[in-house]
């Protein structure tokens, strides 16, 4: 809305007395804890709620790499669906930053997992070494160990992780990016101040722009909220492109570049509303897109 002082305000009075995890704490496969001091809303699931007992219709099973039961868990290379980061984005954390160690390099390696599981049984993890039992296939490179299971235990197949909706770290970043809109230095310092203490102490904010500065911190969004919902959102906000070409996408997957604010990115009122409903028209709709090609 470009109400940046309240904005700046509100994210404070969001987190309060509460801090950001520590690089300690997410050093290893985490974010599944709604009791964690660093969540400020999200949904918390046992082991008896119905997403639990499906096994499947849930956050981990789609998320999470590390737990015994879902799509990103499978005994075969068949089947498995690895959630994995963009390697270009990938590449563009620095060595220091522990979040660098939140998907596995390409040789399936990953402090972060070593940290969680030990280093040996780690690599037989990342490389679906394990027999019997219901244990996932060899990783991907970039595949993200982010999310830990449920309670921290590998291969747990209660799938009852809480689900993230939001944290300090969120309201930190929108707290810089919005001081920073008012006050570039003073942006630029209250980003400094959240990411060397908890995230990479070798860390120096050099935007020497507005425009360089809030791309910086779309950077750390994308890293810090990366899996939790919010790409789109702040894509259409900063209207940015979709760049994936020349990226670790399947083959014939990927698109050519989508322009900012490109109608495919818009969602349209569906038809079973705009049918039954004659307060909307067609001219209340946003426009239809055509599907982009796929492209090598």
């Amino acid at each position: 809305m470009g109400k940046w002082a309240a904005a700046a305000s509100d994210a404070a009075k969001a987190y309060g007395s509460s801090a950001p995890y520590s690089v300690a704490e997410v050093s290893q496969p985490t974010f599944y804890n709604a009791t964690d001091n660093a969540w400020i809303w999200g949904i918390v699931v046992t082991t008896e709620d119905y997403l639990a007992k499906t096994g499947i219709v849930n956050w981990p099973s789609n998320l999470c790499s590390l737990t015994g039961m879902g799509y990103t868990t499978a005994a075969s290379a068949t089947d498995v669906a690895y959630r994995l980061i963009n390697k270009n984005l990938w590449a563009d954390i620095p060595e220091t930053d522990v979040r660098k160690g939140w998907w596995v390099d390409e040789d399936l390696h990953s402090p972060v997992l070593d940290n969680g599981l030990g280093e040996d049984y780690a690599y037989y993890w990342a490389n679906g070494m394990f027999n019997g039992g219901t244990f996932p296939s060899k990783f991907s490179p970039y595949t993200n160990v982010k999310f830990g299971p449920d309670n921290g235990t590998f291969a747990d197949t209660d799938n009852a992780q809480d689900w993230p909706l939001m944290r300090v770290e969120e309201m930190k970043l929108i707290e810089a990016e919005a001081l920073g809109r008012d006050n570039l230095a003073t942006g630029k310092q209250k980003l400094e101040e959240f990411v060397k203490q908890y995230r990479d102490p070798s860390y120096t904010c050099t935007a020497g722009s507005l425009e360089a500065f809030i791309d910086e911190i779309w950077f750390q969004r994308r890293v810090e909220l990366w899996g939790e919902g919010f790409a789109l959102f702040d894509i259409l906000r900063l209207k940015k492109p979709i760049i994936r070409q020349g990226a670790n996408y399947p083959i014939n997957s990927t698109f050519a570049e989508i322009a900012p604010e490109a109608p495919i990115m818009i969602y349209r009122i569906p038809e079973v509303e705009t049918s039954v409903n004659s307060a909307i028209t067609e001219a209340d709709n946003n426009p239809a897109a055509m599907a982009p090609t796929p492209v090598n």
